[in-house]
């Protein structure tokens, strides 16, 4: 089956970003496996409710230096372990193996006012099927947590 992989993709609004859950979620995907992040401003009221509010420990968090967030799925317990480093979501991220250099890319994203969202993945197929969902649902810089296993299968970006 293969070790677990995290895939990572980056939204431009809540509608595209709701869409890749559920897209995700009729997949077969657990929404347990599911994270979100985004920066906390005024959102559509779908944001609680429509297949982001079917995630697990959705709420406000806030990381120093960086500010107020929504977050919901395993992403919260890596955010809240780097909480108190000055990379903030980089440091996070870095925790469910995203490379420096691809973490601080996110890092950035999300503070331009990127959408972050990951599912974790048992296995190859899994991983395929996730990175064509969020591809195919307009998500922007997707990219497994481990990119060796993906570019040794022959699967490009």
């Amino acid at each position: 089956m293969g070790s677990p992989v995290t895939v990572f993709g980056i939204y431009d609004n809540h509608v595209q970003v709701d869409t890749g859950v559920a897209a995700l979620t009729a997949d077969g995907f657990r929404t347990s496996d599911i994270s979100v992040l985004f920066p906390e401003q005024p959102v559509p009221a779908a944001v609680g409710g429509g297949s982001l509010g079917l995630l697990a420990g959705i709420g406000a968090l806030a990381i120093p230096g960086f500010g107020a967030f929504i977050a919901a799925g395993p992403i919260v317990g890596a955010l809240a372990g780097a909480g108190g480093s000055s990379r903030g979501v980089a440091a996070a991220l870095a925790v469910l193996g995203v490379s420096e250099y691809q973490a601080a890319r996110y890092d950035n994203l999300i503070r331009e006012g990127g959408i972050l969202l990951t599912v974790t993945c048992e296995g190859d197929s899994w991983m395929r099927r996730a990175v064509a969902i969020l591809r195919g649902s307009d998500a922007r810089e997707v990219t497994p947590a481990l990119e060796a296993t993906l570019t040794a299968q022959g699967y490009s970006k």
